[in-house]
C-alpha cells in the first residue's frame, strides 16, 4: 500500500525482500506503469493519483401535455318493446339522446304522439290503438328538430279480438237484446247487424263502453227472420266497419202481428220529451226509461196502456224530463213495470 510519504508499508513487503533492500520510489509528477510483483502479490504502481471524474446525468427534461377528449357523439334512437302483436297491444316506444326538456312528437305512419324529453334527452311514449289494421308501421321521432337515425317498425299482426256479447230476446216482435262485456273502454265503438255474407243490415250510433267495460242495446226495429250477426268495431273516420272487434252470430225470430213500437220528438237539452207507443196490451202497466246509447239509465216513468180504438187498441203517451241528459243519441226502451224483458225500443236526438 503506499502512504501519503511516498513510502512503501511494510506490511506489503515479502519476506524474500531485506529491509535494507526497500524499495525507493521516486514519484516526480510520473506514472510508472509497471506493476511490481512482490510476490504473490501485484501492486499497481502509481504517482499523482487522478481522482475519478463525476459524471452528472441530467435528466431530459419532461414535457407536460394536457390532451382534451373529443367531444361524446350521442346518437338520437329509438326502439320499440314489444316490435310486434295484434291490434290494441301497448307498445313502449323508448327515446334516447335527444335534446334534453324539449317537446317532440312520435309518428307512427304520420300519426304523432306528443312527448317531451327529460334532463339527459330521453322519453318514453306508449302506443296503443284497437283500431290500426295489421301492417308494419315505422316509428320516428322529432324533438327540437332533431330525428332518429334508426327507424324501427311496430308489426300488427291480427285485429284485435276481445270482449263477449250475449244475445237475448224474447221472441216474436220483442226487440233482440245485445249485452257486451270485456269491452275496451275510452274507445269510440260501432255496432252492426249483418247477414251471415257480411251485408249490412242495421246499425247502431256511435258509443263507448262504461267503466267497467259493458253495454247494452237494443234493436230498434224489425229484423229478418233467420241467421244473423252482431258485429263490434273499434270505430273509425276512415273506415268504422273494417277494425272488427267482436263478432256473435244470433238468431233473429219471425214478428208475427203488429210489433209494438215508441216514438219520440227530437228535443233540447233540458226540456221535457213528449213519446207515445202502441200496439201493447191495453191495460197494462209499463215503464218506458231513457238510457245512453252504452245502455246507462238516464231516467223513467210508468205508463198505462189504454185501448183507443180497434186500429190501435193498446197505446199510451207521456213525458220525460231530459234534464242532465248528454247532448246526442239516446235510446227509449218499454219493459214491462217489474221486468227486465224490451217489448219495444228506438233511438232519440237530443240537441
Amino acid at each position: 500500500m503506499v502512504t501519503g510519504g511516498g513510502r512503501v508499508s511494510k506490511g506489503f513487503l515479502s519476506n524474500d525482500l531485506s529491509r535494507r533492500d526497500a524499495l525507493k520510489i521516486g514519484l516526480k509528477g510520473s506514472v510508472y506503469a509497471a506493476p511490481i510483483v512482490l510476490g504473490a502479490t501485484v501492486v499497481q504502481s502509481v504517482g499523482a493519483v487522478t481522482p475519478a471524474q463525476t459524471t452528472a446525468t441530467t435528466a431530459a427534461p419532461t414535457l407536460s401535455t394536457t390532451t382534451t377528449a373529443a367531444p361524446v357523439t350521442r346518437t338520437p334512437s329509438v326502439t320499440v318493446t314489444p316490435s310486434s302483436g295484434p291490434a290494441g297491444t301497448p307498445f313502449t316506444i323508448t327515446l334516447a339522446n335527444f335534446p334534453a326538456s324539449t317537446a317532440g312528437a312520435v309518428y307512427i305512419n304520420a300519426t304523432g304522439l306528443p312527448v317531451t324529453t327529460d334532463a339527459n334527452g330521453n322519453a318514453t311514449v306508449v302506443f296503443k290503438d284497437l283500431s290500426t289494421p295489421p301492417g308494419s308501421y315505422q316509428v320516428d321521432a322529432n324533438v327540437g328538430n332533431v330525428s332518429n337515425q334508426n327507424s324501427p317498425t311496430i308489426q300488427i299482426t291480427a285485429p284485435a279480438l276481445v270482449g263477449a256479447v250475449t244475445v237475448t230476446s224474447a221472441g216474436g216482435c220483442n226487440p233482440t237484446v245485445f249485452t257486451g262485456s270485456e269491452f275496451p273502454t275510452g274507445v269510440d265503438l260501432g255496432v252492426y247487424i249483418t247477414s251471415p255474407s257480411g251485408t249490412n243490415i242495421s246499425s247502431f250510433s256511435t258509443f263507448q263502453a262504461h267503466p267497467d267495460g259493458t253495454f247494452q242495446l237494443f234493436t230498434t226495429s224489425g229484423l229478418p227472420t233467420g241467421s244473423l250477426n252482431l258485429v263490434v268495431s273499434a270505430a273509425s273516420n276512415v273506415s268504422p266497419h273494417a277494425n272488427v272487434l267482436n263478432t256473435t252470430p244470433f238468431m233473429q225470430a219471425a214478428c208475427v202481428g203488429d210489433q209494438p213500437y215508441i216514438d219520440g220528438n227530437q228535443v233540447i237539452a233540458g226540456t221535457p220529451l213528449t213519446f207515445t207507443g202502441g200496439h201493447f196490451s191495453p191495460g197494462s202497466t209499463l215503464t218506458v226509461s231513457a238510457r245512453s246509447t252504452n245502455g246507462t239509465l238516464l231516467g223513467s216513468t210508468s205508463v198505462t196502456v189504454t185501448a183507443t180504438n180497434t186500429q190501435n187498441p193498446g197505446t199510451f203517451s207521456g213525458t220525460l224530463s231530459t234534464t242532465g241528459f248528454p247532448v246526442g243519441t239516446i235510446e227509449l226502451v218499454v219493459t214491462a213495470t217489474g221486468s227486465n224483458t224490451v217489448l219495444a225500443a228506438t233511438n232519440q236526438n237530443i240537441v
